[in-house]
Order: C-alpha cells, then sequence, then structure tokens
C-alpha cells in the first residue's frame, strides 16, 4: 500500500541484499522497508526518498527491523554561478552516483533504475524540465532570464535543491520611448552615444526612464534618447543621467505631480 513499500517476512534464514533502489512514498509515515524476518537485512546504497537517509527526517521513508541502510545514496547538484549575464545558458546535472559519505557508488556496478526522474524549475528557464536518469545522472540546460534572479532547483521526491542565480546589473542603460512594446530580449541599437552598439530589451534598454534607472548598478549611467518621457522618476543610487539633446530630451511629470524627480541626493551623487 501507500504507507509500505517493501515487506520481508517468512522463515528465510538467508540474509537478504539490497542495493540503487529508489525506495519512496509521499505518505506521512511510510515505512520503505519493513524487515519481519529473524535475520538482518543489508540495504545499503539505496535512495530512500531524501538526502537524509531512512531516519525519517526531511521527508525520506523509514525502516522497521534490523536493516542496515548506511551508506545511502544522496542527490548532488553542479553548481551554478551565482551571477549570470542575461540569457546565458549552464548545464544543470542532478548526481545520484554518491552517497552521504561523498564516497562515488559507480564501482559497484550498478545505478539507480533509468525510469526515475528528475525535475527541474521553473520550467521556463529549463531544456528539458524534466530528465530520465542514465547511469545515476539527470541533466537539463538552464537558461538564465533577461534580468533578476532565480531559483534554479532540482526536485527528486522529497529533496528540492535550489540555487539562486542573480543577472548582474549593468552599469550601463538607456531609455528610448521609441522601444514601447518590444519583447524582453530583443535587440536593439541606441542612437546616443554614437557607436553604443546593440543592447537588450529588459536588461539594460527600456522604453521609461524609471525602468533604465531601477535596472542601472550604483553607481552608473542611464542614458535617455530624444522623446518626452511623462512620468516622476525615482533615484535611490549614485547615477549620471545624460540626455540625448537638452532640447528633445524632456522628463515631464504627471499633471497631479508637482516635481519630474524625486531623489535622495544627500546620500547619492546624481
Amino acid at each position: 500500500n501507500n504507507n509500505l513499500a517493501i515487506y520481508l517476512g517468512g522463515p528465510n534464514t538467508v540474509a537478504p541484499t539490497m542495493h540503487h533502489n529508489r525506495i519512496y512514498s509521499s505518505a506521512a509515515g511510510a515505512v520503505g522497508l519493513y524487515n519481519d524476518l529473524a535475520i538482518g537485512v543489508t540495504a545499503e546504497n539505496n535512495w530512500w526518498g531524501c538526502n537524509e537517509g531512512s531516519a525519517g527526517a526531511g521527508g525520506c521513508v523509514t525502516t522497521v527491523g534490523t536493516v542496515d541502510a548506511d551508506p545511502w545514496l544522496v542527490m548532488n547538484v553542479t553548481d551554478l554561478d551565482t551571477t549570470i549575464d542575461p540569457l546565458e545558458t549552464a548545464a544543470l546535472v542532478a548526481d545520484l552516483t554518491d552517497d552521504q559519505n561523498g564516497s562515488d557508488t559507480v564501482g559497484l556496478g550498478d545505478y539507480l533504475p533509468e525510469t526515475v526522474s528528475v525535475s527541474f524549475t521553473p520550467i521556463a528557464n529549463m531544456d528539458p524540465d524534466s530528465d530520465l536518469l542514465e547511469l545515476g545522472l539527470a541533466q537539463t540546460t538552464f537558461t538564465a532570464p533577461v534580468a533578476g534572479a532565480v531559483n534554479a532547483c532540482v526536485i527528486l521526491d522529497a529533496e528540492t535543491i535550489c540555487q539562486l542565480v542573480i543577472v548582474t546589473a549593468p552599469t550601463i542603460t538607456w531609455a528610448d520611448d521609441n522601444w514601447i512594446g518590444l519583447a524582453d530580449g530583443t535587440l536593439v541599437t541606441p542612437a546616443y552615444p554614437v557607436g553604443a552598439g546593440a543592447h537588450m530589451i529588459g536588461y539594460d534598454a527600456f522604453d521609461t526612464v524609471q525602468e533604465a534607472v531601477d535596472a542601472v548598478a550604483d553607481p552608473g549611467t542611464t542614458y535617455v534618447m530624444s522623446g518626452t518621457y511623462i512620468e516622476q522618476v525615482t533615484i535611490t543610487k549614485n547615477l549620471s543621467l545624460l540626455g540625448e539633446n537638452q532640447a528633445t530630451t524632456i522628463i515631464q511629470a504627471f499633471a497631479s505631480m508637482p516635481n519630474c524627480f524625486t531623489t535622495s541626493a544627500a546620500i547619492h551623487q546624481i
């Protein structure tokens, strides 16, 4: 049933041995292996549903009776860089070939079943979002978002391992109201300054001044292309705000607001 995975009983006089099995149930208090024999069972190098082993912690299933379940298999995940460029890709691998002591069990000549599926989230950043184990490994390709941060997670049964990945903030951003409606990730070429090159909507190129100011690193520089920007811009960082043309780059407050800028100039240099 859902609360008991394996039951061993009867007059058996030969000590059973089991290894490289996935033993798990999501039911509360589930028993992974119940040994009702008069002899002990060797159940080393199995996966009990989480990295904590068969003691029942962390969502793992437990054992009952005389069972040697130490060492047990754990899931390790390759380290991603904590800071990354927008849309940068990296391999993300789940490895279930080591025990909790860091010893490689490949030399035993067996692996977890290849029917075991490992999930990866967020789905939008993973390709594929799940993978079957092959030789104890499951793999996906992680793609960083255009901007911001994301928790890249690997999930198997009750074990979830996440890594916070942050897209590096640009030191220069641009604002151009001609870019309204362009999708994040679209490449654009600002007119100012000359030779600015290609830049990415949602990362260092925006259609409002506020978004460009919010995205830039501290200290940083925001260039504003010619146009009329009806907004009240709040600045809370050290920033150089440079317009393309004094006569044609206009930042105008909403009619209901007295100022077009709100700053903390007493603390930050603008």
